[in-house]
């Protein structure tokens, strides 16, 4: 009975983690050039004004990837190594919100986690991070104790990237 409910709640919180990649992906591919300005703000407050010439670069590619990992995520596509680069992702997300949070004499008034679409405070942003966090941690722990369902068809793979890279290029 244990096993089952430890299975069940990896399965939901894969599920909610890999909604709130693709999401967030998406609304950052509707709007590359916003994404890089609120790159390029962070990057500002933080003194690394330099690295502003890559700011849409980095755009694109925080797009592509958090749109890739969610698909990955939602596919249950290689959600071993998914799931540790999810937990890579939150906890760099939650220390620069936590940064953030303890600093609020920056010009940063909100996050742009998902652009326009839904605007939070740092604070919510850090809190919604925090659970982010909490249940990549709790996936990566459990992973010896999910199976790791591969999907053998490499078009599937082939798609989802051909799809990523084409809603990333809009």
């Amino acid at each position: 009975m244990m096993k089952s409910t430890v299975n069940t709640l990896a399965i939901i919180g894969q599920i909610t983690l890999g909604v709130i990649f693709a999401v967030s992906g998406f609304i950052k591919g509707l709007d590359p050039y916003g994404t890089s300005l609120k790159i390029k703000e962070y990057l500002e407050v933080l003194g690394l004004g330099i690295f502003n010439i890559w700011c849409t670069h980095f755009s694109i590619l925080l797009c592509f990837l958090e749109l890739f990992l969610g698909f990955m995520l939602l596919l249950f596509i290689y959600s071993k190594a998914m799931i540790l680069i999810a937990v890579c992702l939150n906890g760099c997300f939650t220390l620069a919100m936590l940064y953030f949070s303890f600093y609020p004499d920056y010009s940063i008034q909100e996050c742009g986690c998902f652009g326009d679409f839904l605007p939070m405070t740092t604070n919510e942003s850090l809190i919604k991070n925090i659970a982010l966090l909490g249940i990549s941690i709790y996936l990566w722990y459990n992973t010896q104790k999910h199976p790791a369902r591969i999907i053998q068809n490499k078009q599937i793979l082939i798609a989802l990237f051909l799809f990523t890279t084409c809603m990333v290029s809009n």
